[in-house]
């Protein structure tokens, strides 16, 4: 019997899977950087719901990011790429 020791961020799993064990990864968007994952928060479900990125200087900032926003987890390169934010509806 042997032991797999492939790195599980070389397989398929899903998005669900990677959004579960994003903490460390880095944040971008259409702007720019973001900053790290620091943490992911949870209100009513098991699902995680906001993404907690700690940015700027010394990582002092921390952002609360809808995980809607996600567009694209690359697990090889610890990364999360947003989409780009839209605009307020009722904005005139």
């Amino acid at each position: 019997m042997s032991l797999d020791t492939r790195d599980p961020r070389d397989s398929a799993y899903d998005h669900e899977y990677w959004l579960h064990r994003c903490e460390g990864f880095h944040v971008e968007s259409p702007d720019g950087d973001m900053g790290t994952v620091r943490g992911l928060r949870f209100l009513d479900s098991i699902k995680p719901e906001l993404l907690e990125v700690r940015s700027g200087f010394l990582g002092r900032r921390s952002l609360l990011i809808p995980v809607e926003r996600v567009e694209e987890i690359i697990p090889e390169r610890k990364l999360i790429i947003l989409q780009a934010q839209a605009p307020d509806a009722g904005a005139d």
